[in-house]
């Protein structure tokens, strides 16, 4: 689980033997926190900022430039919570975003609130627990996998921001029915397919298998089949993070085990099978720092190679290769994608974010603006 000092996390899946020759056991990943979406309103990115070695002194910001729009301005002060844990959004439908604050310091919840034009702020029903993932479909519908004190993870949903009712808790589920095929280890992710149908990732320890299911009344089966097939190659799978949306599941998957492994972008349908980019090997140890949606249904993935290095590389569609884009200014800990052609470094260094734009022959990276944000360190950032 991503800490809140922003640190990036390490996707390498070590696995050891587990009963029976046909199973493994992966050390689990989390996808990174900080991350960048586009909704009607414009398009909207977390990022840690402060004091990122010291947890209670790194405060996460809210920054949404909007639609037709070219200056980036913080929103987290209208968040109005503590927000040192982290925030994860959301977005789809008539709620612009949806965004969840993780717990931190005293907090023992998860706040969530939604916004409908960028302005007012709604309270959602909290969790309890800490919010992994978090999702919203085109019917109002909020669907998140929360773990809870014990480390028990659970999917719950939410429809129109009433009382959450748990899907889902744990993986004994997987163990009987279209689970065996997969024998999930843990809960990952989420995602919610119009209308309302929920989707959920898991980690599997049997070889080859996706891991993604979808529900259908209380049961759950598998999502666009259960094998990833040839590009999978007998490796340990897990799931990242979802999205859906027209019919279309897409799945950010990490297969293979320490150096050998690497990340596929795949596309699925309820009916036949995934549709996968080609592999992305990042070098040994690299690291992740931010993944989210691309254009033309893609993804982004940035990562850290060394201690200092980072890469950034995006995939546009099924069957496509990942395109090495020119390495992101230090500091920079997500990207968006605010218009046509247009592709932004948000890089954070103390209280300062500096907004580097990607242009010109040959491409490079140059600043287009700077933001101060106000941080009481040592407050628990409640403003």
């Amino acid at each position: 689980m991503l800490a809140a000092a922003g640190a990036a996390l390490s996707i390498g899946l070590p696995a050891t033997a587990a009963a029976g020759a046909t199973r493994a056991r992966a050390a689990l990943s989390a996808v990174p926190m900080a991350t960048s979406l586009t909704t009607t309103l414009g398009t909207w990115a977390s990022v840690p900022m402060g004091r990122l070695g010291q947890p209670l002194n790194t405060f996460w910001q809210l920054f949404l430039v909007p639609a037709h729009g070219h200056r980036w301005a913080d929103h987290a002060g209208q968040l109005a919570v503590a927000d040192n844990g982290g925030l994860l959004m959301a977005g789809a439908g008539g709620r612009s975003l949806v965004v969840a604050v993780r717990p931190s310091d005293q907090l023992r919840f998860s706040a969530v609130v939604s916004t409908t034009d960028g302005r007012s702020w709604g309270p959602v029903p909290p969790l309890n627990g800490t919010v992994a993932s978090l999702a919203t479909g085109a019917d109002g519908s909020d669907v998140a996998l929360v773990r809870g004190p014990g480390g028990q993870a659970a999917v719950l949903a939410s429809s129109g921001g009433n009382a959450w009712r748990t899907l889902l808790s744990g993986t004994a589920w997987g163990r009987r029915g279209a689970g065996r095929r997969c024998a999930p280890e843990a809960l990952t992710a989420v995602a919610v397919l119009a209308p309302g149908t929920p989707v959920v990732g898991t980690a599997c320890t049997r070889p080859g298998t996706t891991g993604v299911f979808v529900a259908h009344g209380k049961l759950w089966a598998p999502f666009g089949g259960a094998h990833l097939g040839g590009r999978a190659d007998g490796s340990v799978v897990q799931v990242l993070s979802l999205r859906a949306g027209g019919g279309v599941v897409s799945a950010l998957f990490a297969m293979g085990t320490g150096r050998a492994s690497r990340l596929a972008e795949g596309w699925g349908r309820v009916h036949g099978p995934w549709r996968l980019s080609a592999p992305l090997a990042m070098a040994p140890h690299g690291s992740l720092v931010s993944v989210g949606p691309a254009p033309r249904g893609g993804e982004f993935v940035l990562y850290r190679v060394g201690r200092t290095g980072l890469r950034l590389a995006v995939v546009d569609g099924p069957g496509r290769r990942w395109r090495s884009l020119p390495p992101p200014p230090a500091g920079t800990a997500t990207v968006a994608f605010p218009g046509p052609g247009v592709v932004e470094a948000l890089a954070a260094h103390g209280s300062t974010m500096t907004v580097w734009r990607l242009g010109g022959t040959p491409a490079h990276w140059a600043p287009v603006q700077r933001l101060h944000v106000d941080i009481l360190y040592g407050s628990s950032n409640l403003r």
